[in-house]
């Protein structure tokens, strides 16, 4: 009687699987538009709009603004002959939480779901200033830290 031999070999491979993603965000804005200033409290609206990867945590910041002094609290736009007309940018539609540029003070704060998050600028010139008729102006720099 013959009797055969079965040998089965069983190799067992071990290996890693990784993948690294990079964090990432974009961003754009509307811009603030407050029409004619006529001596009361002049209210409007921008918006920034982030998008980041997802799990992206990240702060917006709005800088101060090219006007002379300007500071994140007292902001202000320049018009004719140099003259300026304050005005403040608020986090919140009750205007209450000044959105400067500060960490852990004034930043807006979110995390990323990879889809686009607006985040509105609620925009105040307050009453009682006196204005040079003309066209005023400033530039606020928005960042982006993730």
């Amino acid at each position: 009687m013959i009797r055969r031999l079965t040998i089965t070999a069983l190799f067992l491979l071990v290996f890693g699987v990784q993948l690294a993603t990079a964090q990432s965000c974009s961003s754009y804005t509307s811009g603030v538009s407050f029409g004619i200033y006529t001596g009361t409290t002049s209210d409007t609206t921008g918006s920034v709009t982030v998008t980041c990867t997802s799990a992206t945590t990240y702060s917006i910041g709005l800088s101060a603004g090219m006007a002379s002094g300007a500071t994140v609290t007292s902001r202000a736009m320049t018009g004719p002959s140099s003259t300026l007309l304050s005005y403040k940018l608020f986090s919140d539609a009750t205007y209450t939480s000044n959105w400067g540029n500060t960490s852990g003070s004034g930043w807006v704060t979110g995390t990323g779901t990879g889809s686009a998050q607006v985040y509105t600028i609620h925009a105040q010139i307050p009453a009682g200033q006196l204005a040079v008729p003309g066209t005023y102006t400033d530039t606020i720099i928005v960042t982006v830290t993730y």
